[in-house]
């Protein structure tokens, strides 16, 4: 008679929908966000089957287009447009030069608004939408961001038709601000959700895995033990080898038929709970994937207009007579056409998010969590920051750190009832929230923001001033189809720097923090070698040396700046954080829209060095490296934080090789 191996499979075998423990967590006092295997998927349409995986019917294309394209669909529309209004200045320099040329229609503060103003939207919407979508969700922030790029964009296109010129552009200055609250807000919904969707990927990979695992040893139990009962038959009257394997047969190939899963989880006796967290993935080459939709959405606004202008014979001529050579109707059309172009991406994004765009799991079981464990008052919060603020580092009572059984039965089935409960302390709990999210990631928001704001010094400073390097470097005047080019040319590097930096993020020698270290100070080496070499190296040398600036600043902090605070943060806080690490980014843009206006062409190469070299400092002692770590890691600390219960908390997210210089010292671990 064979024996049972339910004992050997307990861990293994995913439990289906039917087992009694398949929503323990949702029925106990246990978070949903910890249950080991998703959730029955819903039911979908024929549309929105094309986005799940089917590993019988994928196809590299597919795959690209599901984890990729569409979650990065808004990043692509959204920086198309931002970067075809930065490419068409010098159109418009000589479409309209009663405005852009000697200020006769538009003052030069409205000329130079049209830079700004966008930048100044880019910072509201992400910490605006970034903090709502932390609350509300990532599909209500998604669907926000993509309505507000939709509206400003659709009316920027309508002033566009408008023939007063002043009109035109301050219309197109105050919507571009509109246009850039639903941008800005993208940048923090992207990275959460591809993060976290790559998370939940990964875990339904591992439920396959761990099935077929399952069933390969179960057949080889059996076959042991068929085995074992025919020979027991035919060599009834022999000795057996030895009593411990008479009385099991199968102990043996329960030893060889170890599980091939890459990670712990569902490995029998051998789990560790510990280990389960951290997990062999892909999920930083899935993020900066999406992220390379921005690379995509630069690259193409610059191409576009390289071929409109070809196609509509708009090539100009010598720098004494190029004028004469442009035809202002042709001109006109033409970025007409791309912020018409630009205005179909951002619909055919809002409509596609509207129809198959569903929650983030991680969200909203996260979410699920907090309802059921911590929201129905705010005394463990509030007991928690007192504990947190104490100076003497002592505990807080049991008392103050439970709730009531009976409040727990009140509310576990009547959901009108949690929801007034939760209204009635919603305000105190978000500030007491903050202040403990505060006191214990102050550090990491600091070097995720300083870092981002030190990157887009010389990132936007390099593509709101590109014209003046160039001619700095070449001492030629570019036509607009010449700018076109180059812009093109630089854009193409660009996203050969967004390409290669998806393939090396995941790799054990590189990560995120040694990507960016790396990147900060090579481009601070080539940014001061242009400056100190200004004068003594021919043009070509310098223009591989800005080439090479361009692709190592995407191969390195461009990439990192974006991904690392998707990674570091507690879902609860997760998109609120990152938005205000893009904000400080749009900070260092406005720095640069500013500053690199009163420099030399030199001392703009050295203030770009110099700022990459100070980015090297931060990253070395504030930025962890936490690719391979479990997001669900960082929430389970996170809730131990708001129990109260800090201390005790000996999880795989204190781990010093997920820790940063700062934090390995402040908590007395190893190097």
């Amino acid at each position: 008679m064979s024996p049972s191996p339910e004992n050997e499979l307990a861990v293994s075998n995913p439990p289906s929908q039917s087992d009694d423990n398949y929503n323990s967590s949702a029925e106990k006092d246990e978070p949903l966000l910890f249950t080991r295997y998703p959730q029955p998927p819903r039911e979908k349409s024929n549309i929105s089957e094309m986005l799940e995986e089917y590993p019988e019917e994928d196809t590299t294309l597919r795959r690209i287009c599901r984890e990729n394209v569409w979650p990065g669909l808004g990043l692509f529309a959204g920086d198309f447009l931002l970067f075809s209004v930065i490419h068409l200045n010098a159109l418009w320099e000589e479409a309209y030069p009663e405005c852009f040329g000697y200020y006769a229609q538009c003052s030069r503060a409205l000329v130079r608004s049209i830079s700004y103003t966008s930048i100044w939207g880019l910072m509201c919407g992400m910490i605006g939408i970034g903090t709502l979508a932390s609350f509300k969700g990532r599909r209500y922030g998604s669907l926000l961001t993509a309505a507000i790029m939709c509206i400003g964009g659709a009316c920027i296109a309508i002033t566009s038709l408008i023939p007063d010129q002043e009109v035109i552009f301050t219309s197109m200055a105050i919507f571009l601000f509109v246009f850039g609250v639903g941008l800005g807000g993208e940048y923090p919904l992207s990275a959460a959700s591809a993060t976290e969707k790559a998370m939940v990927d990964m875990y339904e990979k591992q439920v396959q895995v761990d099935r077929e695992v399952a069933e390969q040893r179960r057949a080889e139990l059996d076959n042991a033990a068929d085995k074992a009962e025919s020979g027991t038959e035919k060599c009834s009257d022999s000795e057996p080898a030895s009593a411990s394997e008479a009385e099991n047969p199968a102990a043996t190939t329960t030893e060889k038929a170890q599980p091939s899963s890459p990670t712990s989880v569902g490995s029998g006796e051998n789990f560790d709970e510990d280990e389960a967290f951290i997990i062999e993935q892909e999920r930083g080459q899935r993020v900066l994937g999406v992220f390379t939709m921005q690379g995509i959405g630069i690259f193409l606004s610059a191409f576009v207009l390289l071929v409109l202008l070809i196609v509509f014979g708009q090539i100009g001529g010598s720098d004494e007579n190029r004028a004469s050579d442009y035809n202002e109707m042709s001109l006109e059309i033409i970025w007409r056409v791309i912020v018409f172009a630009g205005v179909g991406f951002l619909l055919l994004t809002l409509n596609s998010r509207y129809e198959y765009l569903e929650e983030s799991e991680v969200w909203a079981s996260d979410a699920k969590s907090r309802r059921r464990r911590a929201l129905l008052n705010t005394e463990d919060i509030a007991a928690a920051f007192s504990y947190e603020k104490a100076k003497d580092g002592t505990e807080v009572k049991d008392a103050t750190m439970k709730r009531s059984d009976s409040m727990a039965s009140d509310t576990s089935d009547n959901s009108e009832v949690l929801d007034m409960k939760l209204k009635d302390h919603s305000a105190d709990r978000v500030a007491s929230t903050l202040s403990l999210a505060w006191r214990n990631y102050w550090h990491r928001l600091f070097g995720t923001s300083l870092c981002w704001l030190l990157w887009d010094v010389a990132f936007y400073g390099n593509k709101l001033f590109l014209v003046k390097f160039l001619f700095s470097i070449t001492q030629s005047n570019y036509s607009v189809l010449g700018q076109a080019f180059v812009a093109t040319i630089i854009s193409g590097v660009s996203l050969a720097g967004y390409y290669a930096a998806t393939k090396v993020i995941d790799h054990p020698m590189v990560g995120r923090q040694k990507l960016q270290l790396w990147g900060f100070g090579v481009v601070g080496l080539l940014f001061t070698l242009c400056g100190f070499m200004f004068d003594k190296l021919p043009s070509l040398a310098l223009i591989i040396c800005y080439l090479l600036c361009t692709f190592f600043g995407q191969c390195g902090p461009n990439a990192t700046t974006y991904i690392v605070p998707s990674e570091i943060f507690p879902t609860e806080v997760r998109t609120m954080f990152h938005g205000i690490s893009a904000c400080f980014g749009k900070v260092g843009a406005l720095i640069a829209a500013i500053l690199f206006n009163r420099l030399s062409e030199v001392d703009m190469f050295l203030a770009c060095g110099y700022a990459s070299f100070i980015g090297v400092v931060l990253t070395f002692l504030f930025i962890p490296d936490a690719g391979p770590l479990d997001l669900y890691a960082l929430d389970e600390r996170w809730q131990m934080i708001l129990d109260g219960k800090k201390s005790e908390y000996d999880g795989p997210a204190n781990d010093p090789q997920f820790c940063s210089y700062y934090e390995r010292k402040k908590m007395g671990l190893p190097w």
